[in-house]
């Protein structure tokens, strides 16, 4: 018993001296978000040439952007948004922006519900089509992302609700990059 105690202080001591020092050290540099999109999946010339580099998988993402009936909403959004930024068409861009704009006007979730996927789907449209969405969806964006993160700060932060990373802060954080420039409020969610 005596010596369960005396680990577990022995490990919160350094816990506390480990803080310490990360609070104390000088800031670590960070790479530094790109300024320009798309970003999240690389440059818009990363993406061409990872289409040319591997022609089957693009065939694949190209046939589910232009005739993926009956695949699930991620598949159709993010093949929507790569082949349209690839291509330069606007056509599917405008799709996929729509889609997006269904969560973004959807209403608010919180709590024990999966909408870091919606989050999620969003910012890669939001990056990779950026320039097809009008100001007023950009604001409407931002907004989505900035009341979903105030619904959900501080929920279920138990250790049995092992789900906070891996369903909630991965939409986040990819929502907080997508709009890392134009939301004042992203740098602070990451």
């Amino acid at each position: 018993m005596r010596a369960t105690l005396l680990s577990r202080v022995t490990i919160v001591n350094r816990a506390c001296l480990l803080a310490v020092v990360v609070a104390l050290s000088p800031a670590v540099a960070r790479h530094p978000v790109p300024t320009e999109h798309p970003r999240l999946l690389g440059t818009l010339a990363e993406l061409r040439q990872l289409a040319v580099e591997r022609p089957d998988a693009y065939a694949r993402t190209v046939r589910v952007a232009r005739r993926g009936e009956g695949v699930d909403a991620h598949s159709k959004m993010i093949s929507l948004a790569l082949v349209a930024a690839i291509e330069e068409d606007a056509g599917l861009a405008r799709q996929a922006v729509d889609m997006a704009l269904t969560y973004v006007h959807g209403p608010i979730r919180s709590g024990h519900q999966t909408f870091g996927h919606d989050l999620a789907r969003s910012a890669f449209v939001f990056d990779l089509v950026h320039d097809h969405w009008t100001e007023a969806e950009r604001r409407a964006f931002h907004d989505y992302l900035n009341a979903t993160f105030d619904a959900n700060t501080n929920s279920e932060t138990h250790v049995f609700h092992n789900g906070w990373y891996a369903y909630k802060w991965w939409g986040i954080g990819l929502a907080a990059y997508a709009g890392y420039y134009e939301n004042p409020r992203a740098p602070d969610m990451l």
